[in-house]
């Protein structure tokens, strides 16, 4: 039973890598796997079915569902957003520490919304292996939006041409940089949580809160009087169900 829910838990980390502005790391800790991996990651071979099932799902969602999610959010976005919202709205807990957290939250949203730098193209080595580190960097830290990341740095194109194996080469070198970043990047949060554990969960959840926020500003045009109750309803379900598999 253990080994099934986390296989389901791995189905949904990889959707969450589907969707616009979703986080699968930011799904993971919503679902309690977030930190279970890293204090696992150490003695892999002890837990070494744990991390088999769950990237097994992680992986099978990716190549499975991408038609499903890309249909649902072609036809249904309002719905599919509300939805995914409702599910990583469980890993906000809003206490005393508010203060700093939402307006610090606001911040990073506004930053997405309208801090524009020079695009990036990926036409060498080079800004393929450090875009690898970008993609690392939005994987693997809760709330961080690769979708809205891309947008800012202005390679949202080029990336979807390297994953559409445009390049193989430059997803080679891609590949690399992910790899070599996301090492470093686990041995930090794996270190910091150990030792600066609660200044590290409030940075975590300025980044998820400025997440859903980069979530529902998507979603604004398309919300009417009709659909209110229909939303909140799917938002409710979402919860429920990041509720049970916790």
């Amino acid at each position: 039973m253990n080994y099934l829910i986390l296989f389901l838990k791995g189905l949904l980390i990889g959707i969450g890598k589907i969707i616009p502005g979703v986080s699968g790391a930011h799904i993971a800790m919503s679902l309690h796997a977030y930190e279970e991996s890293l204090n696992k990651l150490p003695y892999i071979k002890e837990n070494i079915f744990y991390f088999l099932f769950l990237g097994f799902g992680i992986i099978l969602s990716i190549f499975i569902f991408s038609p499903l999610i890309l249909y649902l959010i072609n036809n249904y976005y309002l719905f599919t957003m509300c939805f995914f919202i409702g599910l990583l709205s469980k890993t906000i807990k809003l206490n005393s520490e508010s203060i700093i957290v939402i307006p610090c939250s606001i911040i990073v949203l506004l930053i997405y919304l309208f801090i524009r730098v020079p695009p990036i193209s990926i036409n060498n080595h080079f800004t393929s292996f450090f875009m690898g580190m970008v993609e690392s960097f939005t994987t693997l830290i809760p709330g961080v939006s690769g979708t809205a990341t891309y947008m800012v740095l202005g390679c949202y194109n080029d990336i979807l041409k390297l994953y559409s194996l445009n390049n193989i080469g430059y997803l080679i070198t891609f590949g690399l940089g992910f790899i070599s970043f996301s090492i470093i990047i686990v041995s930090g949060i794996s270190y910091l949580l150990k030792r600066k554990k609660h200044k590290i969960e409030i940075i975590l959840e300025i980044f998820m809160l400025s997440s859903l926020l980069f979530m529902f500003t998507k979603l604004i045009p398309y919300i009417t009087s009709g659909s209110i109750l229909s939303c909140v309803s799917i938002f409710i379900t979402g919860y429920i169900i990041a509720s049970i598999i916790e």
